[in-house]
């Protein structure tokens, strides 16, 4: 199944530059080619591959393989695909998207949760049913009224929906909802039969087993940070454990939830952790030359075994590349 989110450290030789990793990290190969579309790429943990759309199919590229090239994955032209757009009128209008990310594939169960964008800052969720080839669902928006005294808008819809989250039998998603009244929420679509459900206050999704867990958005501007979880209806939420620093971003494999403050990563699994505890630093790999910058982290599974890919950008005579590393979880 697919899912989300980086690091590394360099030496150089006469003939151009070999690098090497500190302890615990293996440095993999560099990438001159594409490096936007490596950038903005989805992941297929389980598969440890890169994945983008292009109009009509979807591309992948072996993580570990330093000499993929991107190739068609699957075709993917779904029927009924694209924006459903509220009218003045009360009809409803079937907008192509301009682009589609955060797409998160089940390949056996042929289902995909995916964002389409109608430009960079505004995004729909689509539920695609491959084995049917037809988007199965997805929500209607609309352009939202003035707010007095706004002068700025970056949103053209009432709201905008965030990286979805496939559950492992593709039977429930989940994804972060932004309203132009800039509120957080979560929505969850039982995929067979459409119900949706709402947690109020709550953003970044995952599910594991029957539950979902998020982050509360009750207080974010007091800096407490509280994981929560309730199951799949969106009733029943409870505390699952709160956070002693800001976190950057989550991601999570086979039941354990990743977070990152600064240079640190840190990992809880869920039902044998209480708190998040630190992981790796990637403080040592994003030292040395071509002022290396930390632009990609995701977990990964290859060859049976759960890795972190680190991706850095590195400036080297004016020309960009990335380097990838991973590290053994």
């Amino acid at each position: 199944m697919g899912k989300i989110c980086v690091l590394s450290v360099l030496l150089s030789l006469a003939c151009g530059l070999v690098y090497s990793a500190p302890v615990d990290f293996k440095y993999l190969y560099s990438i001159t080619k594409n490096i936007d579309k490596i950038s903005a790429a989805s992941v297929m943990q389980d598969g440890a591959k890169l994945i983008a759309w292009e109009d009509g199919k979807i591309i992948s590229k072996d993580v570990f393989d330093s000499g993929s090239s991107w190739g068609k994955y699957m075709d993917f032209d779904p029927e009924n695909f694209g924006i459903r757009f509220a009218q003045d009128d009360g009809s409803v209008k079937l907008v192509k998207p301009v682009n589609v990310s955060a797409i998160c594939y089940n390949p056996a169960a042929k289902r995909a949760a995916l964002l389409m964008h109608l430009n960079n800052a505004n995004s729909v969720i689509s539920i695609c049913d491959m084995s049917k080839n037809r988007q199965i669902y997805t929500c209607v928006v609309r352009t939202h009224p003035a707010v007095p005294g706004r002068k700025v808008e970056f949103m053209a819809i009432d709201r905008i929906n965030l990286v979805p989250f496939l559950s492992d039998e593709a039977l429930t998603a989940a994804w972060g909802v932004y309203t132009y009244l800039y509120k957080n929420s979560i929505e969850l679509v039982d995929i067979q039969s459409g119900k949706v459900s709402e947690i109020k206050n709550a953003a970044i999704p995952f599910i594991w087993k029957d539950r979902v867990y998020y982050l509360d958005m009750t207080n974010p501007e007091k800096k407490t940070f509280l994981l929560k979880t309730a199951l799949l209806d969106g009733t029943k939420q409870e505390k699952f454990t709160r956070l002693d620093f800001e976190p950057g971003m989550f991601m999570m494999q086979r039941g354990v939830l990743y977070t990152i403050n600064g240079t640190k990563i840190y990992a809880l699994r869920i039902g044998k952790d209480e708190k998040f505890t630190e992981i790796a630093d990637s403080a040592s790999i994003l030292a040395g030359p071509g002022s290396p910058a930390l632009v990609r982290i995701f977990p990964v599974v290859h060859e049976s075994k759960e890795l972190m890919i680190f991706i850095v950008k590195i400036t080297k005579e004016n020309k960009e590349q990335l380097l990838v590393y991973s590290k053994e979880l």
